[in-house]
């Protein structure tokens, strides 16, 4: 299928604070609340009918960039800025599919971010956000779900100099055989079920704590210039002692998560024929109208 054409006639940039329901550690960093961005979209059809996309995606500070001398306002800028270039790109280009947006400017958008040292991981961020938000608005504006957009190929996906590779490859063979999943796998955690894994962490923690004593204490011990038999002997003793602890924890967060355990199972058999209902899973995803995620001023690139 030779995929839709379209031309990207504008687009908007919203961001909104959030504070996360429980921390959320990695890497070098804790996060507790952030920013996301927001991008709303509009596109024009070959017919002239115009419509509207969203997307959305955190502005995750040392995510895409590590480095430890950047505030968390330098990395939010770093990614402002990348969505920034993505989207006056798209609006100089002509018109093209929704993947020739994205293969047709992956290089540009990629250098363009090495002129203000930012790494390949930054410039994806700005572009794939702007990408998400055609594909919505595609879909919207042809009352196309996103599976039947790319089962078609409706999106316009095909080999390009990113993935020379794919050359001679049936792209669209292969996405019209891709097939939905007929059962959906979800676990449901209520609050009593939270401070339940919050207290198997605890247990963790304590054992992991009480290992670091007792080796401590061998460590000690041979270094204060015990003989080798001793040592020897407090080593045995001491994995002894690993090891009946541990077990010990063991035996406690069994007997925690099989009521944890019991009741997930339930919750799953309560709430699987809502899930499993025809309607539920043919029901196209509505989100909520733009103004009512309390935006801050957006900026904009002009309409063309």
């Amino acid at each position: 299928m030779r995929g839709a054409v379209l031309k990207l006639i504008e687009v908007e940039m919203y961001e909104r604070p959030n504070k996360l329901r429980i921390p959320f550690r990695f890497g070098v960093t804790t996060v507790t609340h952030g920013r996301q961005a927001i991008v709303k979209v509009r596109i024009r059809l070959e017919n002239g009918i115009e419509g509207e996309g969203y997307a959305a995606e955190a502005l995750a500070a040392k995510w895409f960039d590590k480095d430890l001398d950047l505030s968390e306002s330098d990395n939010h800028h770093q990614l402002r800025k990348s969505l920034e270039i993505a989207s006056q790109l798209y609006i100089d280009a002509p018109s093209s599919t929704a993947f020739s947006y994205f293969s047709n400017h992956y290089d540009q958008q990629v250098a363009a971010c090495k002129e203000l040292a930012l790494n390949p991981l930054i410039a994806s961020y700005g572009q794939s956000l702007v990408d998400r938000g055609i594909i919505d608005a595609l879909c919207r504006t042809t009352g196309t779900s996103f599976y039947d957009a790319v089962s078609t190929n409706l999106i316009g996906m095909s080999a390009n100099n990113i993935a020379p590779e794919l050359s001679g490859f049936d792209i669209d063979r292969f996405l019209g055989d891709l097939r939905p999943s007929g059962t959906i796998e979800f676990a449901i955690l209520s609050g009593c079920q939270i401070r339940l894994l919050l207290q198997i962490y605890r247990l963790m923690n304590v054992s992991m704590m009480d290992c670091r004593k007792r080796l401590k204490r061998s460590w000690q011990l041979t270094k204060t210039g015990t003989t080798r038999s001793r040592s020897a002997v407090m080593t045995r003793r001491t994995w002894s002692g690993l090891k009946k602890s541990l077990q010990f924890s063991i035996d406690r967060i069994t007997a925690i998560l099989s009521p944890l355990m019991a009741m997930n199972n339930i919750a799953k058999r309560m709430l699987s024929p809502i899930f499993m209902k025809k309607s539920c899973r043919t029901r196209p995803l509505n989100v909520l109208p733009l103004r009512s995620c309390m935006l801050s001023s957006p900026s904009r690139v002009a309409r063309h």
